[in-house]
């Protein structure tokens, strides 16, 4: 991909919305903007083939920085393992491989994120 964060690719999204997601065919790409100190979250829903909830990513924007909950994986809110971007507006891109269940999470083009989420690593894979 020359530009994995072109709009083509995926909705850039700017409010909250709720729309079926391709995870086989394209990236999910989101965008956050700042918000004057105040704690908002994002999250990320998976289905599974018969359209049942499977897990999700959740992203809280904490003072402190973001940190994450996977569903099913693990307890706590974790710190990314890199350093995210300083913007107050980012860019968050989101693939999954179904084929080897592979998440990578980019913030503004960096990887922040990258696991195979399987029963090694989540409980509830």
């Amino acid at each position: 991909v020359d530009n994995p964060l072109e709009p083509t690719k995926s909705p850039l999204m700017e409010k909250e919305y709720d729309f079926p997601w391709d995870a086989a065919n394209s990236d999910l790409i989101i965008k956050t903007t700042g918000r004057n100190g105040k704690s908002d979250d994002m999250e990320v829903e998976f289905n599974n083939v018969n359209n049942g909830y499977a897990g999700a990513v959740h992203i809280h924007f904490f003072s402190s920085g973001p940190k994450y909950i996977l569903s099913h994986c693990n307890s706590g809110w974790t710190e990314f393992s890199s350093n995210l971007p300083s913007d107050d507006n980012k860019i968050w891109r989101i693939s999954y491989n179904q084929e080897t269940r592979r998440l990578q999470i980019y913030c503004n083009d960096e990887l922040v994120f990258n696991s195979v989420m399987s029963a090694n690593f989540c409980t509830g894979c």
